[in-house]
């Protein structure tokens, strides 16, 4: 049976000017779901994860949370309080009167698990991107989040960078059955980690269905100019210039799945 994280009824929100962005919007997330929020700039992405964290008040509909929320956003910077990484993960720790033995231990385990155990005592300012992002991460972790936002986490990372933020995220998801994931992103490729992808646009909610049917579905992307994985559109221009015979299957849209199609196809 499946437990709820989060369950929105009928939300509606107005900005202070008047205008509405979201009329009776209902949506359950479930523990340990990995969720890609997805929709153009303006679709009320990250206004709802701000009225699920409790910085935005709804005009009406109700949201119930059953767990503990941490958020990670675009720029990590803009959370950082701490002179050393140390310090900022003490820094949620002390907010909720841990006691002072019990914190360094406590930040030992979380610093291996986010893999910046030798940075320790360097100040964020001196860290790189992806370095950044892993402490803020970190940050929501050692407060024992149950479920983690993450909004544009990756967007201002370089590739190299990015990959390694969503691969620790998926070892977090991974290792940890009950922690639920909502990722908002306009990356293609990152939507496939999640198992379930919602696109918001205008405030409604136009899609909900698992994220493979979703990016396999190129007519939709098109027409809400959502962008389509690397795969995809690898595939298409491969098979511009294939016999018929020899064409890839369109529903293939992952590095997985491309790889394991040219091997099989070549035995």
């Amino acid at each position: 049976m499946m437990v709820s994280a989060i369950v929105i009824n009928n939300l509606s929100f107005s900005f202070d000017d008047g205008q509405e962005l979201f009329r009776q919007l209902s949506l359950q997330v479930n523990r340990g779901e990995w969720l890609s929020l997805v929709g153009r700039n303006g679709s009320g992405k990250s206004t709802l994860m701000r009225l699920i964290l409790g910085l935005e008040t709804p005009s009406s509909g109700t949201i119930k949370v059953a767990a503990r929320l941490g958020a990670v956003f675009q720029n990590p910077e803009d959370q950082f309080i701490g002179a050393t990484v140390e310090d900022e993960l003490a820094f949620g720790l002390e907010n909720q009167q841990i006691k002072p033995e019990l914190m360094p231990n406590k930040i030992k385990e979380t610093l291996q698990e986010i893999g910046m155990s030798d940075y320790a005592k360097s100040s964020p300012d001196q860290l790189s991107g992806g370095q950044k992002q892993r402490v803020a991460i970190g940050s929501a972790l050692i407060l024992n989040a149950d479920v983690l936002f993450f909004d544009e986490a990756t967007s201002m990372l370089d590739p190299l960078a990015r990959e390694s933020i969503i691969n620790l995220i998926g070892k977090l998801h991974k290792q940890n059955p009950n922690l639920t994931i909502i990722n908002i992103t306009h990356d293609p490729d990152e939507i496939l980690w999640g198992q379930r992808a919602v696109v918001l646009e205008k405030g409604k909610i136009i899609a909900d269905e698992p994220a493979k049917v979703l990016m396999s579905d190129i007519d939709f992307l098109h027409h809400h100019q959502l962008g389509e994985t690397f795969v995809s559109k690898l595939v298409s221009k491969i098979n511009q210039k294939r016999s018929l015979n020899r064409k890839i299957p369109s529903s293939i849209i992952s590095q997985k799945e491309l790889l394991s199609w040219l091997l099989n196809s070549n035995k």
